[in-house]
Formats: C-alpha cells, sequence, structure tokens
C-alpha cells in the first residue's frame, strides 16, 4: 500500500511539475506565434507590455491561458490614432494540446479587464472594426491555414466602457460599468449562445436628439446561431432600462450586405411605476417609496431591411389607464394619467412617420394637463394639436422629488394648431398659443446660485396658414441671475423673410452662466455690460443694405476670461467697450492677453452682422494694434513652448481665417519669435482669404535693421507658401549664420566670416510642417553687399594657395573684403553668383558660379598674379611643365573650384579668357611661359635700342667736340702766321 502511494505521489508530482514547467517551456512559442499572426491578420497597431505577459496552465486546466497587459489595439490610415480597444489585462485561453502539438493554436476563451471599447463608422460606412488583412490566393490555391483555429466557447468583459458611435445615421450609444458575459460553441455551425450583459449608465443620441439618458440596463438573451445562413433567431430574451422590462423575439439575418429584420418586442407585466423609472431624475433613492399604480401596456415590432439607402420598418404604442402615484410624505398626488399614443413608419423612410397621442391627461394636484397632438409625414408635415396646461412648478417639483433640480413658479400653455407645416410651400398651420411664466426659480444641483424672478409671457399667432402671417411675441422678459439683471423683448414677424425688432438690457455674469449651463470643453468667466436694440429683415441684410437695419447701443466686457483645451494659454480680456450701428461695430477700447502676449485695439469691425447671422460671410475691420510683447511662439506650437537647440524647432502652421478681412496698423515693442526677438516692430498686417500679407513691416534684430513685405499662405496647411521682399541693413554676418537656417544653406561659408552687411532680396517658396523653409523649393534674387568683412581658414583659399603653389600669398592670407556688391539668384537647389571682384593681399581675384544647397561647387575664379611679387613661386609652377625661369609683370590664372563646401577641388583651367573644356593645363602653362618669354624678348630689345641710340649720341658728341677743338687749333695756327707784317708797318709808320 505504501509502495501505491509512493507511486501515485509521484506522478501528481510528476504532473505538478510539469504544468509547472510547461508555461516556461512554450512561453516563447506561443507569444511569437501570437505575434506572427496578429502582424499577418490585423491592419492595426497592437500594443501590449512585453514585460508584463503571463502563461498558466493551472488557471483554466487542461487548457493554458496567455494573459497580456496594458494592451490596446490602435487603428490606422484614416483612424490612425483612434483607439478600437485599450484593457488594463487581455486573456487568451488555448487548447494545450494544440499548443505543445498541433499546428494551429485553438483559442477557447477570452477574457478582458476594464477595457475601453471604441466602435466608429465614418459618414461613407467606413469602420474602424474592419481591420482584417485577408490572404489572396491564386486561381485553384487552397487559402492557407491560419495560426490560430478561432473556436471560442467563451468570453467575459469586466468594468468595462464601450462607445459605438455611428456617423451615417447618426446614432451615438455609451455604455458604462460595463458587465458582460457569454458562451457558445463557435466550433459548430449551428448552436445557441447564451449572454448576460449589464451596464450601470446607458445613454442613446439619436440625430442629436438624447432618447436615453444614464439608465441602467440588464440583458439577457438567448441566440440561435446560424453561422452558414448568417440567420439569429432571439429565442427567449430580456432588455430591462431601469425598473422597465421588454420582452423581444423574432430574428435578423445578413447573408450580405443588407440586414434583414423581423422582430416583436412588448412589456406584459411592466407596471406605471416601472414606467415612471424611465422619468428623468425620477430613478433615484427615494423611488422605492413611491406608490403607484395604473395599467400599462407597450409593445411594437421592427420588420424591413437596413443598408446605405433605406431602413426598416417600425411601430411603437404606448397606453396607460388611470394612472396615479406619489410619495408617502406629500399629501398631493398625481391622478387621472392617461395616455394613449402611437408612433409608425411602416416604409422606414420617414415620409409617412405617424405620430398619434388620442388622449394625454393627468391632475398635479390642483394643475390639470391635456391635451391631443397628431402628425403625419416629415416635409410635408401635417399638424393638429389641442394641448391646455397650468402648473405649479413648486408642487410639481415635491411631486417628482426631483435632486437634480429645485423649481418655482406658474407656468401657463395653451396651444391650438390646425394645417401644414411645409416651408418650401410656404405654409404654417393656423396657430394661436399663449405661454406665461411668472415667478420662475430654477437652481440647478451643480451650481447653488439660482436663476430667479424669471417672468415672461408671449404668443404665436397664424390665422392664414402662411409662413409671413406667423408673429412670435414676447412683449417683455426678466430674469435675475444671481445679483445681476437681464431684460429685454423680442418680436419675429414673417418666416419666410425673418422681420425682428429686439432690445437687450442688463448684465450678465458668465462665472455664473457657466455653472448653470455646463459648456463641454471650455470655461468662461466675466462680464458682459449690455444696452442694444435691433431691427430690420433678413432680406436686407441678406443685400447688405445696413441702413435698413437700424442697430444700436453699446456693450463692456470686464474682467473676461475663456479656457479650452485647444489652447495653451487662457485669453484674459481685462475691459473692452463697443459702439454699434448698422454698418460697424466701433471698437473704442480694448485690452486683453493670451499667454506673454498683451494686445491693445482700437478701431471698426463691419459687417458683424452677416458674420454673426449667416453662413460664408466675411468680417472686415480696421484696427490699431498696439502690444509691448508678442509672443508668437506660444500660438504656433501645442504646448506654448519652442525648443531652439533643436532640429525640428516645434513650431506648427498658422492657419489664416478665410472668412475674414482684417487690417492691422501694428507697433510692437518685442517680438519673440522661434529664437529671435525682433524689436520696435511697425508696419501694417493685413489677414484677408485665408493669407497673411505684411506691408512695409520694419523691425531690428541681432544689431541689424529689417524691412519686410510679402505674403504668407497657408491656405494649403500641408505646404504652406511664403513671398517676401526682405531689407537687412547692417547686420552681423556672424549672427545671421547663427540664427538663421536659411543663411546656413544659402551661405555657409558665412561660418567663418566676421563682418556686416546689407541685402536687398526677394525669396519665395514653401514651408514645413516646422515653419522652417523647404530648401527645394526656394526661388529668388537680389544683391549682397558686405562693407567689411574678414574669412580666416577658406578652406577654398587654401586649396587655390596649394593649386597656384601661391602658399605664401594666398594661404597665408586673412580674406579681408571692403565694399563688395554680388548680385545673387536662388534657383533649381542652389545659389548663382555673378561675377564680382575683390583682392586677396595684392592678387586681384574674380569669382562667379554655384553652390547647391546639397554644399557642392561650381565656381570659376580669375586671378592676375603680380610675377614680380611672387617671383620664384611663380617659376615653379611653371618649371612643372618644362619651362625655365621668367620674368614678367603679371600671370592671369582661370581656376575651376568643385568638390564640395568643406572638401573642395581646385583645377588650373587656362589663361585669362579660358574656360573649362579648353586648353589643358601643360598647354595653359606652355601659353603663359609664351607670353612671358615673348614679353621678355620684347623688353631685351627695347633695352638694347635704347643702349645703341646712348652710344651714337656719346660717339657723335665725341666727335663734335673734336671737330671743335681741331677747327679752334687751326684758326689759331693761321694767326700766328699773318702777325710779323702786322708789325712792321705800324713802327713804319709810327717811325714816320
Amino acid at each position: 500500500m505504501k509502495k501505491v502511494l509512493f507511486i501515485v505521489a509521484g506522478v501528481v508530482g510528476a504532473l505538478l511539475l510539469l504544468l509547472i514547467l510547461v508555461p516556461l517551456l512554450f512561453k516563447d512559442k506561443i507569444f511569437e506565434k501570437v505575434d506572427e499572426q496578429l502582424a499577418k491578420s490585423i491592419n492595426a497597431d497592437v500594443h501590449y507590455n512585453p514585460d508584463k505577459i503571463s502563461l498558466s496552465v493551472l488557471r483554466n486546466f487542461p487548457h493554458v491561458t496567455a494573459g497580456l497587459e496594458d494592451f490596446s489595439i490602435v487603428g490606422k490610415d484614416r483612424f490612425a490614432g483612434d483607439t478600437l480597444i485599450a484593457a488594463d489585462e487581455f486573456k487568451i485561453v488555448l487548447n494545450l494540446k494544440s499548443v505543445l502539438f498541433g499546428d494551429q493554436m485553438q483559442i477557447r476563451a477570452i477574457e478582458v479587464e476594464k477595457p475601453f471599447i471604441q466602435i466608429l463608422v465614418l459618414e461613407d460606412g467606413t469602420a474602424n472594426y474592419d481591420i482584417a488583412i485577408e490572404e489572396e490566393t491564386l486561381p485553384g490555391q487552397e487559402t492557407p491555414a491560419a495560426e490560430f483555429n478561432v473556436g471560442i466557447q467563451y468570453w467575459q468583459i469586466n468594468q468595462g466602457r464601450i462607445v459605438y458611435e455611428d456617423r451615417s445615421l447618426p446614432l451615438r450609444m455609451l455604455l458604462e460599468g460595463v458587465t458582460h458575459s457569454g458562451s457558445g460553441d463557435f466550433t459548430q455551425d449551428i448552436f445557441d449562445m447564451e449572454t448576460h450583459t449589464e451596464a450601470r449608465r446607458a445613454s442613446m443620441v439619436y440625430d442629436g436628439i438624447p432618447y436615453v439618458t444614464n439608465k441602467h440596463l440588464e440583458a439577457d438573451a438567448t441566440i440561435s446561431m446560424n453561422l452558414p445562413e448568417m440567420r439569429f433567431t432571439f429565442k427567449d430574451n430580456l432588455l430591462e432600462l431601469n425598473d422597465f422590462a421588454v420582452r423581444f423575439d423574432g430574428w435578423l439575418a445578413m447573408p450580405n450586405d443588407p440586414i434583414e429584420f423581423d422582430m416583436q418586442f412588448e412589456a406584459p407585466k411592466n407596471t406605471f411605476k416601472s414606467l415612471l423609472s424611465l422619468v428623468p431624475g425620477m430613478y433615484n433613492e427615494h423611488f422605492e417609496n413611491l406608490e403607484a399604480s395604473g395599467e400599462v401596456a407597450f409593445q411594437g415590432y421592427l420588420k424591413g431591411v437596413y443598408s446605405e439607402t433605406s431602413m426598416p420598418g417600425y411601430r411603437v404604442a404606448l397606453q396607460v389607464n388611470d394612472g396615479r402615484f406619489r410619495y408617502p410624505d406629500l399629501p398631493e398626488e398625481v391622478k387621472g394619467v392617461n395616455v394613449d399614443m402611437v408612433v409608425e413608419d411602416k416604409a422606414g423612410d420617414m415620409k409617412d412617420l405617424h405620430l398619434l397621442v388620442n388622449q394625454f391627461s393627468m391632475n398635479m394636484g390642483n394643475n390639470p394637463v391635456k391635451g391631443t397632438l397628431e402628425t403625419r409625414g416629415l416635409q410635408p408635415m401635417q399638424v393638429k394639436a389641442d394641448i391646455d396646461a397650468r402648473l405649479n412648478l413648486a408642487e410639481l417639483d415635491k411631486i417628482l422629488k426631483l435632486d437634480t433640480m429645485v423649481m418655482r413658479g406658474l407656468f401657463s400653455l395653451n396651444l391650438k394648431a390646425d394645417g401644414v407645416y411645409d416651408s418650401l410651400q410656404n405654409r404654417f398651420p393656423r396657430t394661436n398659443a399663449t405661454m406665461a411664466l411668472k415667478d420662475g426659480y430654477f437652481k440647478t444641483a451643480s451650481y447653488p446660485i439660482p436663476v430667479q424672478e424669471f417672468n415672461f409671457n408671449g404668443t404665436v399667432l397664424n390665422e392664414n396658414g402662411s409662413l409671413e402671417a406667423t408673429v412670435v411675441n414676447i412683449p417683455t422678459f426678466s430674469m435675475l441671475v444671481d445679483k445681476d439683471r437681464l431684460q429685454g423683448r423680442l418680436q419675429l414677424q414673417d418666416l419666410n423673410d425673418y422681420r425682428w425688432d429686439a432690445a437687450l438690457q442688463g448684465t450678465l455674469d458668465l462665472t455664473t452662466i457657466g455653472k448653470i449651463i455646463e459648456f463641454e470643453d471650455m470655461e468662461l468667466a466675466g462680464r458682459i455690460i449690455a444696452d442694444i436694440q435691433t431691427r430690420g429683415r433678413m432680406s436686407a441684410l441678406d443685400a447688405g443694405r445696413y441702413d435698413e437695419l437700424p442697430t444700436s447701443g453699446t456693450m463692456a466686457v470686464q474682467d473676461f476670461k475663456y479656457s479650452s483645451k485647444d489652447l495653451p494659454y487662457d485669453f484674459l480680456l481685462s475691459a473692452a467697450n463697443m459702439r454699434f450701428n448698422p454698418q460697424a461695430m466701433v471698437l473704442e477700447s480694448f485690452a486683453g492677453q493670451i499667454g506673454d502676449t498683451d494686445l491693445q485695439l482700437t478701431g471698426t469691425v463691419r459687417n458683424y452682422l452677416g458674420y454673426a447671422l449667416k453662413e460664408n460671410q466675411t468680417l472686415y475691420g480696421d484696427l490699431k494694434l498696439v502690444s509691448k510683447r508678442a509672443n508668437l511662439n506660444q500660438w504656433m506650437t501645442d504646448d506654448g513652448t519652442v525648443d531652439t537647440t533643436a532640429a525640428d524647432s516645434g513650431l506648427e502652421p498658422i492657419e489664416i481665417p478665410q472668412n475674414i478681412d482684417m487690417k492691422f496698423q501694428a507697433t510692437i515693442g518685442e517680438v519673440l519669435y522661434d529664437n529671435l526677438t525682433l524689436s520696435n516692430m511697425v508696419g501694417q498686417l493685413v489677414a484677408q482669404n485665408g493669407q497673411l500679407r505684411m506691408d512695409g513691416l520694419s523691425f531690428q534684430t541681432l544689431g541689424g535693421k529689417f524691412g519686410l513685405s510679402g505674403l504668407y499662405d497657408p491656405r494649403e496647411i500641408s505646404k504652406p507658401k511664403f513671398d517676401f521682399a526682405i531689407r537687412i541693413d547692417q547686420l552681423s554676418i556672424q549672427k545671421a549664420f547663427q540664427n538663421f537656417v536659411t543663411i546656413q544653406q544659402l551661405a555657409p561659408i558665412a561660418e567663418r566670416m566676421d563682418g556686416l552687411f546689407t541685402t536687398d532680396f526677394n525669396l519665395s517658396g514653401t514651408l514645413t510642417q516646422s515653419m522652417m523653409p523647404d530648401m527645394a523649393s526656394l526661388s529668388g534674387s537680389g544683391f549682397v553687399k558686405v562693407m567689411q568683412a574678414t574669412l580666416e581658414n577658406s578652406a577654398v583659399l587654401q586649396k587655390v594657395a596649394l593649386a597656384t603653389k601661391l602658399t605664401d600669398n594666398l594661404g597665408a592670407e586673412v580674406l579681408k573684403l571692403k565694399d563688395v556688391l554680388m548680385k545673387v539668384k536662388v534657383a533649381g537647389g542652389g545659389v548663382n553668383v555673378e561675377p564680382f571682384d575683390f583682392n586677396v593681399g595684392n592678387i586681384p581675384i574674380t569669382l562667379s558660379g554655384r553652390q547647391g544647397f546639397d554644399k557642392s561647387l561650381n565656381y570659376q575664379m580669375k586671378l592676375e598674379v603680380p610675377s614680380g611679387a611672387v617671383g620664384q613661386a611663380a617659376n615653379n609652377l611653371l618649371a612643372q611643365y618644362g619651362v625655365g625661369s621668367v620674368v614678367g609683370d603679371k600671370i592671369p590664372l582661370n581656376l575651376g573650384i568643385g568638390g564640395t563646401a568643406t572638401s573642395p577641388q581646385v583645377q588650373i583651367l587656362g589663361v585669362a579668357g579660358g574656360s573649362a573644356g579648353q586648353p589643358s593645363v601643360t598647354d595653359a602653362a606652355k601659353d603663359v611661359v609664351k607670353q612671358q618669354v615673348d614679353a621678355q624678348i620684347d623688353n631685351a630689345k627695347e633695352e638694347l635700342d635704347a643702349k645703341r641710340k646712348e652710344a651714337e649720341a656719346q660717339a657723335q658728341a665725341e666727335l663734335d667736340k673734336r671737330k671743335a677743338e681741331a677747327e679752334a687749333k687751326a684758326k689759331e695756327e693761321a694767326e700766328k702766321r699773318k702777325r710779323p707784317y702786322r708789325t712792321a708797318s705800324t713802327s713804319a709808320a709810327k717811325a714816320s
């Protein structure tokens, strides 16, 4: 016996060990198959936490349970970012044998914890749940077997939230606090599916009208599933809303796209009390104490076809006989409740919709209500009504015990109508109606300050059945909200061409109104003080004949605040004052702020009536805008901040409304845009036709003066366009490079330059979604003048120096530029520069060419190299081509510069006038040498001629000298020979 026990214990231990090891051994295999199959079968993004996946055999033995936490399926394409399902935990129960030995994993159950399920159907019928990927197969090819075999037998949802929104109807359903479970063998073609559903709160809105609001829902259903024929028969089904239960049976089928219905429903066991549980506000903690009696019958059908073009027919009938109810602690009761009502639309097309209330009557204490109502069709609609009601709202409040509202006052209504409403045929039922409220008082549970002293009386009169004959007249109304009184009057005539006469005076506290009336996703605060009178006719408004619309008055706003999830900052308006006339609204003062931006506005706004009352109307204005500081970054990003160090600035395009035409004469002390601070901005801003135009805008930034005119066009918001004329005066080259992406792309050489420049430039193109220029789209032209600048460590000049052997003259020089004027054109993804001149030391240079935004270079450089100055360097260069020493005045060189800005390449192209494709380097050098040799020969000839002429002159001078000396000597000798004869004669004469 002991041996048997040891064997049994060993077997059990082995089994337990196996159950523990199986998840560890096959975990990777299972989740690998899960990932593969999801990727192949679902066109959506599937997320789950890889650190929180689990696998267990013990939980649902003999099956294995796989668990995923933080699970979600998010749509793609048109539903990008929309969640289809998100759950805290998603569990799948798999057949263990199929996991260990099978080719397909068999799913047996699904459990979901706290899911959010959102089903969306767009106007064209596209649904977010249609995410299955269909595998393509060739003709004759069998469909490949899936990795998973879906044979679900059980499923469960715990504490879910489900949204169903079908915009094609339009219908929206919301279920909160949902617990749902179901079972059925989906491995079979025909089987019964049993489900149980409970929702703490259920709401349904159809075509903007709420039909069910925050009702408790519980449903049990047994449905016969015929999957081959896609036919589903309801066997035993019960739906409960609050205490009201409806049983339904029948079938629906969808063998193709249309859905066929044949269903009946009824409420055979309901009481008048259960019907009262559907009345808004009555199903509360007091409901159990409610005493009620009366007979109730409720039945109907749904039959026909639902498709994109048709709706099934339906009928709903409700009868209440001799109903009564009251609470034990109240002396008064509601009694004599009788209802006989039918709503029917046999064709489901709404054309023959028939609403018949044969009888409706009840007595609330001493206040009787009775009436009949019948309507047929929609356009045109036949109407017949007779209603008489007198209600003491305080008694009604006590009887209904509405926890959400307190109300008082005397309300009366008497309405008789008979005829046809057809706006196309200009028909209106003959009507005589009066209504009044005296000493009205309303307070909601969400806000303790009541609307009180609410008084009005009014009439609706139509005597001949035409739209023109209709007159709605409320000669006076008034109310007190907290300490603010609001009063006015309204008369409306001729519903074919509305004619109005209205007045409104008083103060409205928006903080109070915002708490009484809940504004979705926004908050309002502040006070509006108004005294306005207006009258006119709609046809005059349509035609713009504002002189026929005498509107006048004033309105002041104090301490206004607007908060919204769409704005990163609150909009604050400390004070504003406006005057009205038919043509315009005059803004006398306006002082507001949003984020860091303050605004002061004065001026005139026109067509405000058309803009406010009609669609597709334009609002015109001429305003003066004054601001101390405008932070545009807070208007251009989601969170109001900009990371100026990031490649993506975080900025986003600003849309300009299409239906405004506003001119702003702006004076702004400081504007923050991206990483720039613009000071003393003055000019005109024009918002028109969805574009923003800047006229004569001027400002200072980075130490320079800017002028800007042009257009920002975001009408195609995915590719905003711009076209600007830009004037910049005396701006630092370094600051321009550091702060403007465009300069970095257009002139990367500016990174190594220091100095000032001025430019007149026209530039156009498109912007990216981060408001940066799309460089490939840029085009423009203009002039750039460098007044004075230096360039050090230029990679281009260093390569030129190496290529020309002028390293001592070019490579070591700091390039100094002064009064350099460049004509520049931007096109085709690059910058074209026309020839311009500058010097490096004593070397004149002419440069022209093109630089691409990809930093590619294609420049031509002409140098006039003084050979005497460079001497040996020039001879060394020429010696490479087998030419001896040459000495001359200048050596003209043509260079080609290619490569990139960071790695330039330099070639010697030829002599002056040469270019790429002309003489080779050797030929060019020989040409240079020949010119230099010829020049030296010419110089030698000139020197010899000069020396010869000088020697000839010297020889001639010597000859002339010797000739003169010879002539003088000869003359002297002749004189000596004549002297004795002259003496003798003289002596003889003297002697005699």
